[in-house]
């Protein structure tokens, strides 16, 4: 008997995230428990969250609770001052999310914990990105994959310098590619696919529609090679997939039936929500990601 690994993929977007707890709620009663879960932004928060054990209705608690001072304080006399004397510095102080992170999580769980988590981070000098593992994530690593530029400031890990992972990859795939996952589902927190959608009328709607365009631009990018892929003769498909996802993908099409189920908002959750860490927002949020997921997704156990 063939064991069919099953995967999560949580991808970024600031206070979303609770849309995430509601989708994993209906992910749970649907009996959908991911073998590997990875995440970035903050949908890695959530992701280690899930392999530190807690339940959904504990992260679904967890959202409820949160406020913007639990996420950080503006420290303006230093902005102030460093803008006078030309120095850059971050927008805001994220000790009040360390914190709240250091109460709610047990990282002792999450390394011996047998589901594998993913998490990952920009190294600000090189442009690379980097993967972390259960087995060595702190509330560093947590740090580091949602210091939004210019908002958080970048965090030091092992003496090098690193920014929020949805600059390179908002919806970190391939770690599950890697590891032979046939089962993921993904969770976007921008419209994709067949949505009801008008043209911008102004400014704000048009800077609005970009940003959502760039949050799903890796996983279109992922999404297009994988359709190109399968297009492709078999005796094509390595040479094109060394060339752009080494191999991996150019493999796992051979190797049988997988399947990919995505769940996204039907409509744009609008820019005021990446900041708005409230429980009332979380409230609506949760409510929509498990709607979402329940018709998206529909009954999984049939």
């Amino acid at each position: 008997m063939v064991i069919v690994k099953k995967g999560l993929v949580l991808s970024g977007g600031g206070g979303r995230g609770a849309y995430q707890a509601g989708v994993y709620k209906y992910l749970r009663e649907q009996n959908f428990i991911p073998d590997i879960v990875s995440g970035t932004s903050v949908g890695a928060i959530n992701a280690v969250a899930i392999g530190c054990g807690l339940s959904e209705e504990e992260i679904i608690d967890l959202w409820r609770s949160i406020n913007f001072g639990k996420v950080m304080k503006i420290p303006y006399l230093q902005i102030i001052k460093d803008f006078f004397m030309r120095r850059f510095s971050a927008m805001a102080n994220p000790a009040p999310l360390r914190n709240f992170l250091s109460e709610h999580l047990n990282f002792e769980k999450l390394k011996s914990n047998p589901q594998e988590i993913y998490i990952t981070a920009v190294n600000v000098l090189s442009g690379e990105l980097k993967l972390f593992s259960n087995r060595h994530i702190t509330v560093d690593h947590i740090l580091a994959s949602a210091a939004i530029p210019m908002v958080f400031p970048w965090q030091i890990i092992d003496g090098k310098y690193f920014w929020d992972g949805g600059l390179m990859a908002n919806t970190p795939i391939l770690p599950l590619i890697e590891r032979d996952v046939r089962d993921i589902v993904v969770v976007l927190l921008s419209p994709f696919g067949n949505v009801d959608s008008e043209l911008p009328r102004n400014r704000k709607e048009a800077v609005e529609r970009v940003f959502e365009l760039v949050q799903i631009g890796s996983f279109q990018n992922f999404k297009f090679s994988l359709e190109s892929g399968k297009s492709l003769s078999a005796k094509t498909i390595p040479e094109v997939f060394k060339t752009q996802l080494k191999g991996l993908l150019g493999q796992w099409l051979g190797g049988g039936d997988f399947r990919i189920r995505i769940v996204s908002p039907k409509t744009s959750l609008g820019m005021k929500s990446l900041m708005n860490f409230s429980g009332k927002q979380a409230d609506a949020l949760i409510r929509i990601g498990y709607e979402d997921a329940k018709e998206q997704l529909g009954d999984m156990q049939t």
